[in-house]
């Protein structure tokens, strides 16, 4: 799936570039299903709501799809912010101000050239003719969505019941004017000054949020997963997040986007020098748990989704140089060397660890990792037979390895 950015998608089949954005987790299981009305261009486009919200921006231009995903972009969001806070309800005015912004648009747009006025006298009949027959809503209902979704509103019942009436009426008028204007009769509409000027709901100040930085995070998530992850896997997502938290600094993490985390995939690439496999394998991977540990219960919600899901990398192909593993000439090499070391008596374990580990990799096929980390009560035997307790382990799962000394090897 291509990567849920802030940017236009262009799609591979038709060149025609679209808005893609996922829909937050926290809003998924109520909203799914439903549509919402997008502006694109001059006109708006509905879709429905699912696991991604994807919508045709209707252009091939690069230049013109950025502009339009931009509104689009930000519409979508403030829809998303409406549904959070709830609906809102409107008073009186407020309800007679849209009408209002009804009135004003119809007017002007037509007003310089209105074309016959019998068109007017067909409109004022269909008005009339939804109003009796109760279909306000397939009448006016797409113009007070629109106008909703460019106030960025969303309304209760009773509210869009009283503005699909308010509505209706503002449109009459103005329809009412158009006619006037049509004849050559360009006086001021006497009635124009009923409608009140338009002030958008005051939102109640929102609760001061604590900032939580990404290293706050991690330290969170490193305190729960203490006794639920292997200390080399903490230890390595602390290297990789180090690096993201000097790249974002200060943010909290839920102004984090995937654009964000993106930029930072490419910083860790081109300024760090790290290879596009690596960042994908390890560093993406290190800070997509600690992120999705935020987003579930056990982290305590703290974001509504993943910032590092899609994220990832394209990897430049490379043909394998050599096989991948040893050849009998380094394999004698390494453990002719390993049966060099001296005993060492200021650091006798570095020197033992040279000696012996090398010869027990080789026989055993355990990891240097793990038998670095071997003890006296470590070495048993079981059937007769010597082996290994390996306990610590990439997977955080002990296993136990058979150990036979191969004849004359030692």
């Amino acid at each position: 799936m291509p990567l849920m950015t802030a940017r236009p998608w262009k799609g591979p089949d038709t060149g025609v570039y679209h808005l893609r954005q996922r829909t937050p987790r926290d809003l998924l299981p109520r909203l799914k299903g439903q549509k919402v009305a997008l502006p694109v261009g001059d006109a708006f486009v509905t879709v429905g709501v699912g696991e991604v919200v994807q919508a045709s921006l209707r252009t091939k231009d690069t230049a013109e799809a950025r502009s339009r995903h931009a509104v689009a972009d930000g519409a979508l969001k403030r829809f998303w912010e409406t549904k959070r806070s709830g609906p809102t309800r409107l008073n009186q005015r407020q309800i007679t101000a849209l009408g209002g912004l009804g009135y004003q648009q119809w007017a002007r747009s037509m007003a310089d050239e209105p074309g016959p006025s019998e068109a007017y006298i067909e409109i004022l009949r269909l008005h009339a003719e939804a109003r009796s027959a109760g279909k306000l809503e397939q009448w006016v209902g797409p113009s007070v969505d629109a106008m909703l979704l460019k106030e960025g509103l969303v309304v209760d019942e009773e509210s869009r019941t009283r503005l699909l009436e308010a509505v209706d009426q503002a449109l009459v008028q103005a329809s009412q004017l158009l006619f006037r204007n049509a004849e050559g009769d360009y006086r001021p509409d006497p009635d124009a000054a009923r409608f009140p000027a338009w002030q958008a709901p005051q939102k109640a100040p929102e609760a001061a949020q604590e900032t939580i930085t990404v290293a706050a995070l991690f330290d969170r998530w490193a305190a729960y997963s203490a006794d639920k992850k292997a200390p080399n896997t903490i230890k390595r997502y602390r290297g990789s997040c180090r690096s993201l938290i000097a790249f974002v600094k200060d943010r909290d993490i839920r102004s984090l986007t995937q654009d964000d985390l993106y930029a930072w995939a490419n910083h860790r690439k081109d300024v760090e020098e790290v290879h596009a496999s690596a960042i994908n394998r390890n560093d993406l991977v290190a800070a997509s748990s600690v992120f999705a540990w935020a987003v579930g219960l056990h982290g305590g919600k703290l974001l509504p989704s993943n910032p590092v899901t899609g994220v990832s990398l394209e990897e430049p192909k490379q043909a394998a140089k050599r096989e991948r593993t040893f050849r009998d000439a380094e394999v004698t090499a390494i453990l002719t060397a390993a049966s060099a070391v001296q005993p060492d008596e200021r650091n006798p374990t570095f020197s033992a660890a040279r000696r012996w580990c090398p010869w027990l990799a080789a026989y055993s096929g355990a990891r240097i990792a793990e038998l670095a980390h071997l003890e006296k009560r470590d070495i048993r035997k079981e059937a007769g037979i010597v082996v290994m307790d390996l306990r610590v382990m990439k997977t955080g799962e002990p296993r136990t390895v058979p150990l036979r000394r191969p004849s004359g090897a030692w």
